[in-house]
């Protein structure tokens, strides 16, 4: 399967850590793509090179400048405006994981993904901050 994923700079709650694991656990991945950017995405990236070795990771720079992870990966994409990079994961993945801060916001990377997945009828999966 190919997985895109989304989450904050803030990074995980343990909780969304956790189900993260589990979940990423449950499927088969092909390839994992996301945003190269600290935090959750960072946190991501781990786990899907721990738990799915085998599994391609691709990073999908944005141009924000001082949030880039700098992620060991399989294929990087070129830098992009952030909405076009975010835009771009989720026509690239058959299914999105968000792991947002909190409730639906504007101004927000993660929650715009989202919306954007919606109106494209993208499945999605969104882990919940939990601690």
């Amino acid at each position: 399967m190919i997985v895109g994923f989304t989450g904050t700079r803030e990074g995980l709650s343990a909780g969304q850590h956790k189900a993260l694991a589990t979940f990423l656990s449950t499927i088969d991945i092909v390839e994992f793509h996301h945003g190269d950017c600290v935090g959750a995405d960072a946190q991501a990236h781990d786990l899907v090179r721990k738990l799915k070795p085998a599994a391609r990771i691709i990073t999908h720079p944005g141009n924000s400048v001082g949030f880039s992870a700098s992620k060991v990966a399989d294929e990087y994409d070129k830098t992009r405006d952030n909405i076009e990079r975010n835009r771009l994961i989720v026509d690239l993945c058959r299914v999105l994981i968000a792991c947002p801060l909190g409730p639906e916001a504007l101004r927000s990377g993660t929650w715009s993904t989202v919306r954007y997945a919606r109106k494209v009828r993208r499945p999605l999966v969104i882990i919940g901050r939990q601690e």
